[in-house]
């Protein structure tokens, strides 16, 4: 009884301390202070631009639709997204898949890169069952849309370590 509560006085002790130390939980993101309104530059709407942009938006942030009136851009250089056979069955083909999402990026605002091209990739892989087809062709869409929102989470937790332009 007395080692239980020796226990629990010891935990919030630690976990009071965690802040002052800047520990943070993953999901609290903030960006930096001059950065919005933020312009997203892409060539296409994928799934990740629109991942990335939805969290935005959720976290409260002011996303413009021209660059003239933001304060920063944010561009997607490059966003690919796919699969390739990690193993292969000697007579029945693929056994499991990767399927990743390589995305580079850049953050510029009043004209100096805050961040120069960046690249994050993430992966996950899959077992492939030739008997189930249809229902592996939705694990993989799955997996798309999750490694989209995973990787705009990634983009931002990097963009809130921007120090910002000095304002004069």
């Amino acid at each position: 009884m007395i080692l239980a509560g020796a226990r629990c006085t010891a935990l919030l002790v630690v976990v009071s301390m965690l802040p002052g130390c800047g520990f943070h939980l993953r999901g609290d993101v903030e960006l930096p202070d001059g950065l919005e309104p933020v312009h997203i530059e892409y060539a296409i709407n994928t799934r990740f631009a629109k991942a990335l942009k939805e969290a935005m938006l959720r976290r409260g942030l002011q996303v413009v639709a021209t660059p003239g009136s933001a304060s920063a851009q944010l561009r997607i250089i490059k966003d690919e997204s796919g699969q390739r056979i990690l193993s292969v069955a000697v007579t029945e083909g693929p056994e499991e898949y990767e399927v990743y999402q390589v995305v580079t990026i850049s953050l510029i605002a009043d004209g100096k890169a805050l961040i120069e091209p960046s690249t994050f990739t993430l992966t996950r892989d899959y077992t492939y069952d030739k008997t189930n087809i249809l229902g592996k062709r939705g694990e993989y869409e799955s997996l798309r849309d999750a490694l989209a929102v995973a990787m705009a989470e990634t983009v931002l937790r990097r963009i809130s370590y921007v120090q910002p332009p000095a304002t004069q």
